[in-house]
């Protein structure tokens, strides 16, 4: 119906993520033509990019997701495991050069004109999760971030995207600590990241 209208959209565009991880590290001209048919002017001129913060796995732990689907989280353990052993504050547990691949996205997105960086988070770090899986908890209807690391989530997701920020010259719009929480899809050893969060845990992060 012509007449009814809503406000115009602001842009369009799509969630790096796994294409993303993956396309990230191709060639520098195959990888430049894919950035061009997307965000190009020539291409479809998305304005919008997408950046997942990803948790990661334990190093330790088999390899089980899709394709695309492990992106790589921003700490670095520096020395043998212990119970929260992860400390925001030390620079010798983030890994600086975490996530190449969805970096190098940013910023040819935004070479090619995007105006609008979002940011989101599918899961919290493996070490802060109760099934210590960043794919969900054993009971898909369960929370698996730990109940004592809601502090700590957020510390890990301000300082992740302050080094994204840093690395690609890109200044996010929005940060959205949870994806897709309502639902019971994500469960420990499923293939890619996810996180069940109940309404009270919602309201709390």
């Amino acid at each position: 119906d012509p007449g009814y209208q809503q406000r115009p959209f602001e842009g369009w565009g799509t969630a790096l993520a796994w294409f993303a991880t993956v396309t990230g590290g191709w060639p520098d001209a195959k990888r430049g033509e894919l950035a061009d048919a997307l965000y190009g002017r020539e291409g479809l001129g998305l304005t919008i990019a997408r950046y997942n913060i990803g948790g990661g796995d334990s190093p330790e732990t088999i390899p089980y997701m899709r394709a695309g689907g492990a992106v790589p989280g921003w700490w670095k353990r520096p020395g043998p495991e212990s119970p929260d052993w992860w400390n925001p504050d030390d620079p010798a547990h983030w890994n600086p050069d975490a996530d190449a691949g969805q970096r190098w996205w940013l910023t040819a997105a935004k070479a090619r004109g995007a105006d609008t960086f979002e940011a989101f988070s599918n899961s919290a770090p493996y070490f802060m999760t109760h099934s210590g899986l960043v794919s969900g908890a054993r009971d898909p209807h369960h929370d698996n971030l730990r109940p004592d690391q809601y502090e700590r989530f957020a510390a890990y997701l301000s300082g992740a995207l302050r080094r994204v920020q840093d690395s690609t010259g890109v200044t996010f719009d929005s940060l959205s600590p949870l994806n897709e929480p309502n639902t019971d899809y994500w469960h420990a050893g499923g293939r890619q990241e996810g996180s069940h969060w109940n309404p009270a845990s919602q309201a709390r992060m």
